[in-house]
């Protein structure tokens, strides 16, 4: 009688050690999704507060994400892009050709020559427009597939400040003909 108490008792204990190991996966899984859903929140509030440009494109060159800079940059609502190819919507006709020669390279071989460097290209406006942005693309292996993030940021202001100041170096003040500087540069050339 007693050995059956015994067995009894192991029996108890080790449905007791199993059920509070399936409640600890319990607990851990709905720590694991709280985690998560915390990221995802923390994720879409960078998106939507970011001043930059953030858009994210798949392998085929299909917008999947663009941010509210995104929208007020480039002149088109998330919902008008996503699913659209980049190319037609924010990279100007004489850059698409280089575009999709690029991506093609870099899906093939792996070779970059955009992404991962800080550049200065020429972006277009939904209504056409072409204005310089400074760009720096990231990609990512995600389940056997590429994803890129591109960060940019429009640099009007910028490229006129320095336009403005290259032809104050370079030209008299009140005659606004060219001083000696530029006179001096051309003689060089």
């Amino acid at each position: 009688f007693s050995s059956d108490v015994v067995e009894s008792d192991n029996d108890l204990l080790e449905a007791m050690a199993h059920i509070g190991a399936l409640f600890g996966r319990v607990v851990e899984r709905k720590e694991a999704e709280q985690a998560l859903r915390m990221s995802e929140a923390l994720k879409g509030a960078m998106l939507e507060a970011a001043l930059d440009c953030i858009i994210t494109a798949d392998h085929t060159g299909r917008i999947i994400d663009f941010n509210p800079a995104a929208e007020s940059t480039f002149g088109y609502k998330r919902s008008e892009v996503v699913g659209r190819e980049i190319e037609h919507c924010i990279v100007p006709p004489s850059l698409r050709a280089a575009h999709r020669a690029g991506l093609e390279r870099y899906l093939e071989t792996g070779r970059e020559s955009v992404i991962g460097r800080r550049v200065e290209l020429t972006g277009m406006r939904s209504d056409g427009s072409e204005f310089p942005i400074e760009l720096a693309i990231h990609a990512l292996h995600l389940d056997s597939r590429q994803v890129f993030t591109a960060y940019a940021r429009d640099i009007t202001s910028r490229k006129l400040l320095e336009a403005r100041l290259e032809h104050q170096a370079l030209h008299d003040s009140l005659t606004g003909l060219p001083n000696r500087d530029l006179l001096m540069d051309r003689m060089e050339h």
